[in-house]
């Protein structure tokens, strides 16, 4: 059985997983691509917590894998936060192209993934913070509550 920070990490990305997709299919915030990166850590942390239901592998190598998706989800919202600030540059998220005028055009478009967001109109703000920088600090705070717990068990 995996341990209480495991499960709330697992229930922390579940939720952030379908916040994004309620962002993106309900309110029609598209996603840049690395707005999409940052999605993956969180959709493997859901697998593992899945195959550790049927498996049961051991609850240390579960840790391990939870803290490198962490770790990774990290480092994509942190690259994410800078960009969206002007602090670094990328080719990870490029400018928008024109957006397609009809319907064809944008089925088109969506089927054919031609269709880019660049990071100042994909990551929004939410009481003055990007929602990537959110991503990054809570990635940040079950990275240490791992390590707290990991230097507590021994």
């Amino acid at each position: 059985m995996m341990n209480k920070t495991n499960n709330i990490i697992f229930f922390y990305s579940f939720f952030a997983l379908g916040f994004a997709l309620v962002l993106e299919y309900g309110f029609g915030l598209l996603p840049c691509r690395l707005c999409t990166f940052q999605r993956i850590p969180y959709l493997i942390i859901i697998l593992i917590f899945l195959f550790q239901l049927f498996l049961k592998p051991s609850n240390k190598s579960i840790t391990i894998l939870i803290f490198l998706c962490l770790l990774a989800e990290m480092v994509f919202s942190v690259n994410h936060s800078l960009l969206s600030l002007g602090i670094i540059n990328s080719s990870g998220c490029e400018s928008a192209v024109t957006l397609p005028s009809g319907v064809e055009s944008l089925k088109n478009a969506l089927q054919n993934n031609t269709l880019i967001i660049d990071c100042e109109n994909a990551n929004k703000k939410i009481l003055g913070l990007h929602l990537s920088s959110y991503n990054a600090l809570a990635s940040l705070g079950f990275l240490i509550l791992i390590i707290k717990n990991a230097i507590i068990k021994k």
